[in-house]
């Protein structure tokens, strides 16, 4: 009978510690599955986190936009130009010229900005001259993308025949691009007495030139008053709308664009007999979506 009893008590127990155990294990599972989620949403999804950008850096970085990449991305903040990144085109017979990087602001200390000026006084009169950067290298400008740069005409006193232009060209230079083949070009041209200018979008395609936007010209000569312009070129399926400071200026339809991956040419140019005069390029950006 003890036995009995005793095998008794042995077997309540036994199945007491069983059911125990299952109770635990079940606890135990489900904590950690609560924890593990809660890591998981308390975790930054890795598709919106964003690695640090020197403001220099040309890699493909996400931006917050986890679909938009930086291409390509200057802000001249070292403080100067960057030989890797930029190469010195020129072009005619120039009596001082100045292709650097300067400040732009006396109180930010790192603020600093692209300078291209020079000064023509006894030159050729029968040469245009021309002084600028392009990127190293060509920089991806596949549909969809975005294309930004700022262009400061620097409040000229006598902008006549000065030109600042951004130019979009498939092949490589060290002299005007303008000689190239193929490009896509957006030029502001200082208009006698000189305060003023006018808007050009051209290209050029195997060697032909067709000017797509001239702002009126020949007919209206007055021009407009041109100060610091945000400049985007935006390309999608049907070409590329241009924008200044936020305002469409022209859209160039996909017809004419024959390449995908130009150069960067930032270009300043300039007839004869004029003094010293400078404009400015600052916070380049191409941007990938």
């Amino acid at each position: 009978m003890r036995g009995s009893v005793r095998r008794g008590r042995f077997g309540i127990w036994h199945c007491l510690a069983f059911f125990l155990v299952i109770i635990v294990t079940s606890a135990t599972a489900g904590g950690s599955m609560a924890w593990s989620e809660t890591l998981t949403e308390g975790r930054p999804d890795p598709a919106q986190q964003q690695p640090a950008v020197g403001r220099n850096q040309s890699s493909r970085t996400p931006r917050s936009d986890s679909t938009t990449f930086i291409e390509f991305r200057e802000h001249f903040n070292a403080g100067n130009l960057d030989p890797e990144r930029w190469k010195i085109v020129r072009e005619g017979d120039i009596r001082h010229q100045s292709i650097d990087v300067v400040a732009s602001d006396p109180v930010k200390q790192d603020a600093y900005r692209l300078r291209l000026g020079m000064d023509t006084i006894g030159t050729r009169d029968d040469t245009v001259k021309y002084i600028g950067i392009r990127s190293s290298n060509p920089v991806s400008f596949q549909a969809p993308a975005e294309l930004s740069v700022d262009l400061d005409w620097n409040n000229q006193r006598n902008g006549c025949y000065l030109t600042a232009a951004v130019y979009l060209c498939p092949t490589p230079t060290g002299t005007n691009p303008e000689r190239e083949e193929d490009w896509v070009r957006l030029e502001y041209i200082g208009v006698p007495p000189g305060k003023n200018a006018r808007a050009v979008v051209a290209i050029k395609n195997n060697g032909t030139v067709k000017h797509l936007c001239t702002e009126g010209w020949p007919e209206e000569r007055k021009g407009r008053p041109i100060g610091l312009e945000r400049i985007t070129m935006i390309r999608d399926a049907d070409g590329i709308a241009i924008l200044e400071n936020g305002t469409l200026l022209y859209r160039i339809d996909s017809l004419h664009l024959r390449f995908g991956s130009p150069y960067l040419y930032l270009m300043m140019g300039s007839h004869s007999n004029y003094p010293f005069r400078e404009i400015y390029f600052d916070n380049i950006s191409v941007l990938q979506k």
